[in-house]
């Protein structure tokens, strides 16, 4: 869409242009049976013509990284969409520390037994449940993937502890 409203834009502004100054017309200069001058360039289409000028090599430049990133193969590893999720999880985390200046950390549920270490049971919590309905409801992910990657997301944020 970029690619093509940034074609549009040059065309628009190669329209400002009389159309005796248009494409290779232009490079001819003004007809030389243009006694009234009507087909004379002015001062706004010059600098529409130097605007046109900055953003033909931008529209290329990106014309040409479109057609290099169509052309990568796409990687079939099972890590891009956990990575995908990461990063869309931490970016919602750095927009909802932002707005709201609560914590991500999500409660966490666990079942106590007497001699053992405890098991955890679920987790809850306002930004589990948003990254789940955004995520999960909209998106294709798992409930449980993403609170695995909120977790995680959690815990890398957390001060690391030095063992004695």
């Amino acid at each position: 869409m970029a690619l093509a409203s940034l074609t549009d834009a040059i065309s628009k502004l190669d329209s400002v242009r009389p159309a005796g100054q248009r494409g290779l017309q232009a490079v001819f200069g003004s007809p030389l049976d243009d006694t009234k001058g009507l087909e004379e360039f002015n001062e706004f289409g010059s600098r529409c013509w130097h605007v046109e000028m900055k953003v033909a090599p931008i529209a290329q430049a990106l014309s040409r990284l479109i057609e290099a990133e169509v052309a990568k193969p796409k990687p079939a590893k099972s890590g891009d969409r956990k990575r995908r999720l990461r990063t869309l999880v931490e970016a919602l985390a750095v927009w909802w520390r932002s707005v709201t200046g609560k914590s991500l950390a999500p409660y966490v549920h666990a079942k106590r037994l007497d001699h053992h270490p405890a098991i955890v049971v679920g987790r809850r919590g306002q930004f589990v449940e948003l990254a789940q309905a955004v995520f999960s409801g909209i998106d294709e992910f798992a409930e449980s993937e993403v609170i695995s990657a909120v977790t995680n997301v959690h815990e890398s944020q957390l001060p690391k502890r030095k063992n004695k």
